[in-house]
């Protein structure tokens, strides 16, 4: 039985029990514990997701400020993590990447909510007898849900899902007219998709 080597895992939770801190050690050959620190903002969603750190040799607890300046010195750079902001309901609105000049140039994955227009998701038919779509005219103002999200480089995905959160359209920009379709004669057929 020598040589046996097993990873410890140590979760500390905040006041509200949420868990907070993670302490991980067994993976390191200088026999150092890896950190993760996770925070929550004010209605207790995610806020700061940071960067992992080294600390000692023993799984004690870390402060976020301690752990700040850890991250700090491992990667010579002040935002060591990644954060989330919401709207009044919850929803994610943005989420940036780590790194200072990411921050401050304001990059980050952003995300809007929206519904259909009118006029502005065709909706099409697959007869069984053809190989091709049909178009049937358009869905009703109001009754499609939307995502829109938008990457650090600006490109843009917008998803559409109908009322039992059936995917109906996903359009990407960059692709002229570029759009894909998984709903079929009003019901959803997982295994067909198309591209127009």
């Amino acid at each position: 039985e020598e040589n046996i080597k097993a990873v410890k895992n140590i979760q500390y939770y905040d006041g509200l029990g949420r868990p907070a801190l993670n302490v991980r050690g067994g993976v390191s050959p200088s026999g150092k514990y890896s950190y993760t620190l996770q925070t929550y903002d004010y209605a207790g969603l995610s806020k700061e997701q940071w960067l992992p750190v080294a600390g000692g040799v023993t799984p004690d607890f870390m402060s976020n400020d301690t752990y700040a300046t850890y991250s700090g010195f491992t990667y010579n750079d002040s935002f060591g993590y990644s954060e989330n902001k919401y709207d009044a309901l919850g929803r994610l609105i943005s989420s940036s990447t780590p790194g200072e000049a990411w921050h401050s140039a304001g990059k980050m994955t952003r995300k809007r909510y929206i519904t259909n227009t009118t006029g502005s998701v065709k909706r099409y038919k697959a007869p069984l007898d053809k190989i091709s779509l049909i178009q049937d005219g358009h869905y009703a103002a109001g009754t499609l849900t939307g995502e829109e999200t938008e990457d650090e480089d600006g490109h843009t995905v917008i998803e559409y899902k109908d009322m039992s959160g059936h995917t109906v359209l996903e359009r990407r920009d960059g692709c002229p007219g570029g759009e894909l379709r998984r709903e079929l004669n009003g019901e959803e057929f997982p295994f067909f998709n198309y591209s127009l």
